[in-house]
């Protein structure tokens, strides 16, 4: 099935790996056979096939039928079912087919206990049911070989302020292929404060290898006890059992339906972080979109003279510092010495549901009793490389990024001082994936042309803005284009979810979040992620229409230069040109990769 596939990526992983296969190896690059428009936007494709030379999409069907539900322990009240939530019928699976997807579901007692003090306990557990009553269910969806009979998943319980967890927060569940339903892990809580502001809520994060995979949330209103329905999550996205572990996971979860965040960190083999910690609060002392407006103003306006916009931009550095998690900043330097003389650099995943804080620009410090502080001789996206995931969901992206073909979307503009030249982008796609400029520059004609055509990245040239609580891309006729308007359109869903493509958006203040309602914000990183994006590069404030294009080129160059190099170190390494070299260029700092830090281009 691989006669006609002909690229060097995929020869070299399979001298690595001969144990893979074909099934095994489209695992591994997450892809699959082609389905029709309207089951790519329902999220029913199949996976993992490489049929007539192309790499498809790779979302996994619903394949399980409806199971009983376990019959709950006498001191739990389980769920009811929730009113119409049943999985639609689906063929069974390919030959080969190596994707597990379970349910989660959280039991706890009903009523909660109200008073100070007092104790229950909850239970965790996973079938192939759908989800319940009152639970906001991101499915756990991991890819294995198909011998891989039984996979060993963590849970880590988070809390919020009206609950604390009484003893262990993290325990180990075990799936098998051929069992729907899991065994349990319970916790033991209490009630800490129960005049804690707004509903008490409980989130059970599952992870594997320090990548989230699924997650179960409940809450409770204070008043009567009463479940509050549960809304519907974005579709998950599979973690694959051959994903290599980061260095550091820092993972960011919204309790209070987004207006608090608790942090837990994990560093394999570094004393006191080998296993994730306890999630611990969060307070950002004010708005973080207020913070970061405040501490980048001086960088953007280009009126400033360069040497204080360089102060400028350390001086953000050193602001978001501080706002960081504490957990987070001990476990970094915990890391730091522990590789210190080890080449290269270490690898720091954030999977976060809070948007705005551009963790890559942070100015690490630490106090020394009696002494000067200890800084870190580079910001944290220069020291390591960083990727950062802000779907607002339990999911994580992909290690692998096959590109095999491209498209330019570089809309030209009709007034002098607006048009951007797009060719030294072009000639790159052009000259190592086969990249086609598209004709069409408006939304609606992008729309109409990507409903029936796909491509493995999509490079867009255009300008760009925040825009009240969202950003836009200008296209033709300079009309703005909004990440929700994005998120709408037909085409987009469709080529996203066939190709599942690499996103690259050079246009000014692309990558920036903006706060909504909920986790995870708006945004078009966000918006890209959950349309399928298995990485999205694009800047955080405003860029030079003469530094873009050089930068961009920079970076496939180097990308391309080193096969297997991630994404995020090249971007770490061109990030430090902004703090060492003079004249001042802040574009080089600018950008930032969503998407997994050890994820590299594949060019196939």
């Amino acid at each position: 099935m691989f006669g006609a596939v002909e690229f060097s990526a995929i020869e070299a992983l399979l001298r690595d790996r001969p144990d893979l296969g074909p099934e095994g190896l489209a695992v591994l690059l997450g892809v699959g056979p082609a389905a029709t428009v309207g089951d790519r936007v329902a999220g029913k494709e199949r996976s993992m096939l490489v049929t007539d030379g192309q790499l498809r999409g790779a979302w996994a069907p619903d394949t399980a039928a409806v199971p009983s539900m376990p019959a709950p322990a006498p001191t739990f009240t389980a769920a009811p079912p929730m009113a119409g939530a049943e999985f639609e019928d689906a063929p069974p699976p390919a030959p080969g087919d190596a994707v597990l997807r379970r349910t989660p579901h959280l039991d706890a007692p009903d009523p909660l206990p109200a008073q100070a003090g007092a104790t229950f306990t909850v239970r965790v557990w996973t079938d192939e049911a759908p989800a319940r009553l009152g639970e906001e269910a991101e499915g756990v969806i991991v890819d294995a070989p198909p011998d891989v009979t039984s996979i060993e998943l963590g849970v880590l319980l988070v809390s919020d302020a009206h609950l604390e967890v009484d003893g262990a927060f993290f325990r180990t569940l075990t799936i098998e292929r051929d069992t729907p339903d899991s065994a349990p892990v319970e916790f033991a809580l209490r009630v800490a404060d129960p005049q804690a502001p707004g509903d008490t809520e409980l989130v059970a994060q599952f992870m594997f290898r320090g990548r989230p995979c699924g997650r179960i949330r409940r809450r409770w209103a204070r008043a009567d006890g009463a479940v509050v329905p549960a809304e519907t999550a974005p579709a998950g996205v599979p973690v694959h059992t051959d994903a290599r572990a980061v260095d550091l996971t820092v993972l960011i979860t919204a309790t209070g339906g987004g207006s608090a965040y608790s942090c837990s960190v994990h560093a394999p083999g570094v004393p006191g972080f080998d296993q994730p910690t306890a999630p611990a609060a969060w307070p950002l002392a004010e708005a973080a979109d207020a913070m970061i407006a405040k501490a980048l103003a001086g960088l953007v306006d280009r009126g400033t003279p360069d040497p204080e916009r360089k102060l400028a931009l350390k001086a953000a550095g050193r602001t978001f510092w501080n706002a960081a998690p504490a957990a987070f900043r001990e476990a970094l330097w915990a890391l730091h010495d522990q590789r210190a003389g080890t080449p290269g650099r270490a690898a720091v995943y954030v999977a976060s549901d809070e948007p705005l804080l551009p963790w890559e620009i942070m100015l690490p410090s630490r106090p020394r009793p009696g002494a000067p502080d200890e800084d870190l001789d580079a910001p944290l996206g220069a020291a390591f490389a960083v990727g950062r995931w802000v779907r607002g969901d339990a999911s994580s992206p992909p290690q692998l990024l096959p590109v095999r073909d491209a498209f330019l979307i570089a809309p030209e503009y009709e007034q002098a001082e607006q048009q951007l030249d797009p060719s030294a982008e072009l000639r790159v796609l052009e000259e190592h994936f086969g990249g086609v400029r598209l004709a069409q520059e408006d939304l609606a004609g992008l729309d109409a042309f990507l409903v029936g055509h796909a491509a493995s990245l999509l490079h867009f040239v255009c300008h760009g803005a925040a825009e009240g609580d969202d950003s836009v891309i200008f296209l033709k006729e300079f009309a703005p284009c909004s990440s929700a308007q994005l998120r709408e359109s037909d085409g987009f869903r469709a080529a996203c979810a066939s190709r599942l493509p690499v996103v690259f958006l050079n246009a000014c203040d692309a990558g920036r979040g903006n706060r909504t309602l909920g986790p995870g914000g708006a945004g078009f990183p966000m918006v890209f992620g959950q349309l399928g994006a298995r990485a999205i590069v694009a800047p955080l404030w405003p860029v030079t229409k003469t530094s873009a294009p050089v930068v961009a080129e920079e970076i496939y160059r180097q990308a391309i230069a080193a096969p297997g190099r991630p994404l995020a170190d090249v971007l770490a390494e061109l990030r430090a040109r902004s703090y060492e070299r003079d004249p001042f260029d802040d574009s080089w700092a600018a950008y930032c990769l969503f998407g997994d830090p050890l994820a590299a281009l594949q060019p196939v």
